[in-house]
């Protein structure tokens, strides 16, 4: 009598093992596609943000609805951007560059978000050391020229502390916030930009 079988799903072969298979033997059968229904699917072998030191972030940096790629440097603090192209969200490499040395020393953490609420995402850099913060926001078209705004908030800068950005009053502009994982504690920063 043969037991019951269990199912393990192991890209891309679906192995089924048995009680009487606990010898080793496997059987194998060709896992099915991915269903897309819904989706329409699109790649490209860019080339683009794939070496060490690279951070790839995900954005609308012009302010035309469609997200955009923002390539970080966090070695270097240059910055590369390739704009979605319409009508159907496709990207051809490098739009925008920028040899900026921002955002890269030590302890430092990007974030980008609306912060100013003008339908572009900016750029933030958190220093995680000092709790410093600095902002360059997206000019039309989508590009940074540097810092537009600094404060030493000496904020969200504890060991335990993690950082991140979102819009969490709904008002269309992105807020901080820091979580405290030793104590539990959650601490906000509203824009008031």
């Amino acid at each position: 009598m043969r037991g019951p079988k269990l199912f393990l799903l192991v890209t891309p072969l679906l192995v089924a093992l048995s009680a009487k298979d606990a010898n080793g033997h496997f059987e194998t059968v060709p896992a099915p596609a991915p269903a897309a229904t819904g989706f329409w699917l699109w790649d490209t072998n860019m080339e683009w943000c794939n070496y060490f030191g690279a951070q790839l972030f995900i954005n609308d940096f012009n302010g035309d609805g469609m997200a955009d790629l923002l390539c970080h440097d966090w070695l270097s603090g240059d910055k590369r951007i390739a704009f979605a192209r319409a009508p159907d969200g496709h990207f051809a490499g490098n739009d925008w560059q920028a040899a900026m040395g921002w955002c890269n020393r030590q302890g430092s953490q990007l974030s980008t978000g609306d912060f100013d609420g003008d339908g572009r995402a900016d750029m933030l850099c958190h220093d995680s050391i000092t709790g410093e913060k600095w902002i360059a926001f997206a000019r039309p078209g989508g590009y940074f020229v540097g810092t537009d705004w600094y404060q030493d908030m000496k904020w969200c800068n504890r060991l335990s502390a993690r950082f991140s950005v979102a819009d969490f009053n709904g008002d269309g502009r992105t807020d901080l916030f820091c979580y405290d994982v030793s104590t539990g504690a959650k601490l906000f920063a509203y824009s008031a930009f």
